[in-house]
Order: C-alpha cells, then structure tokens, then sequence
C-alpha cells in the first residue's frame, strides 16, 4: 500500500547536502538510519535525471542481486509512475528497456543507416560485488546503495572514480 511518504529532517538535510555537493563539484557519503526511505530517494534521483537532462547517465550499483534488484525495481515504479500519471508529459520512448538497464530515445533512419535520437539519457544497474565490475562510460551520478554492509567498499568507490572524476576534478558525483 502506497501513501503520503513521511519526511524526516534528514531527508532536508540530505537535499542540502546534496545540493552543496553539486556545487562544490565533491561526492557524498552518508550515515544515516535504517528503513527511513533513502533507496527510495536514490531511485527518484535517478528517474529525474532520465526524465529531466538530456543525455544523463546514472549508474546504481549494490553488492549483491537482491539489493540492486531491489533498488532498480524502485527506480523503474518511478518512470512508471511519472509514464502513468502526468498525461504523457514525463514519457520517454526507450531504445533499451532491460531488467538493469533503461535508455531513452527511438531509432531513425538517416542516409539507410539506423542511428540513436531523441533523449538519450539512461540509468544502468551494476553489481559492484566485483569492483572492476564498476566501469564504463562516465556518468552523471554513481550510486553505491546498501554501502553500509559492503565488503570492500574503499575499493569499489576508488574503481567508481573512474566514472565520475576527470584527473582527480569530479564531473559526476558519487553518493555512497
């Protein structure tokens, strides 16, 4: 059963400090409560990115299945959500609709060859429990959810750098 979410000051706080770290051009760690919401804020980051900037690229990344499952299932009833309920106002075509991977935009045919148009943003899920497994294009927004209880985060959130930072200068944020 869905309702009215609850929000707590931290949530504030956590907008804030996300907001600063857009600014500031850092990435962000957390330490927070248990069952206070935040995989859910996660997922609705990551579908304003797809819905809203063009070309945005996110990577979600858990270290086991289940969670990352778990988490992108939340951001996939966001896109569902925003595709449902605003008239067609938030919908975007997909080019790829994969359990773990969503992306934007249509295919046209341009001098007999089929080429990528349209919005073009995406959101990946990765499972970090390897960390070379985080690798790829760069990306607008890298998030590590469940960090708390994961092995070898230190190295997963330093292979992660690769696709936020530009020698050593984050282009991206990191959010952990």
């Amino acid at each position: 059963s869905r309702g009215f979410p609850i929000f707590f000051e931290s949530h504030y706080r956590f907008f804030h400090y996300l907001q600063m770290t857009r600014v500031l051009h850092r990435h962000a760690a957390l330490m927070k409560a248990r069952s206070i919401g935040f995989s859910e804020i996660n997922a609705s980051l990551s579908a304003r990115l797809y819905t809203i900037n063009r070309g945005s690229r996110v990577m979600i990344t858990c270290y086991k299945d289940d969670f990352l499952k778990t988490t992108f299932s939340k951001f996939d009833s966001a896109l569902t959500f925003l595709n449902n309920c605003t008239q067609g106002g938030m919908f975007k075509p997909r080019l790829t609709d994969k359990e773990l991977h969503k992306k934007s935009g249509f295919q046209r045919k341009v001098n007999g060859q089929f080429e990528d148009a349209g919005f073009k943003s995406e959101v990946i899920g990765i499972n970090g429990s390897k960390p070379s497994n985080i690798r790829g294009d760069r990306v607008d927004l890298l998030i590590f959810d469940e960090a708390g209880s994961w092995p070898n985060l230190t190295t997963a959130i330093i292979q992660g750098q690769e696709l936020c930072e530009v020698q050593g200068v984050p282009r991206g944020i990191m959010l952990y």
